[in-house]
């Protein structure tokens, strides 16, 4: 159980839950992410979800990318694919991304 969260990310670029939010994982240049990521971001899980995500949700708002522990952490970020603002950020992605 422990792997079957990043394994889902690493191989499809999205749990069943970003699925069903049309939202995928990215590492900052722009490309899936890979397994070592996808691992970081659920061994975070722990801190972005302490105290009832109060954690996560003040890493979050004070995050310049709006990104919680894992994804400081792994150099990833999570995007809503149906966004065509964010997705054109994807596409033309050279190193870090802009918001």
């Amino acid at each position: 159980m422990v792997f079957l969260l990043p394994y889902m990310e690493f191989k499809f670029g999205a749990t069943l839950g970003h699925q069903l939010f049309n939202l995928k994982v990215y590492s900052l240049s722009g490309r899936p992410p890979s397994f070592s990521q996808c691992l970081k971001r659920r061994i975070a899980d722990l801190a972005d979800f302490s105290f009832y995500g109060i954690v996560g949700i003040i890493i979050i708002t004070q995050s310049s990318k709006h990104q919680r522990a894992g994804d400081h952490w792994a150099k990833t970020y999570v995007v809503d694919i149906k966004d065509p603002m964010q997705m054109e950020h994807i596409n033309n992605s050279q190193g870090e991304w802009v918001f």
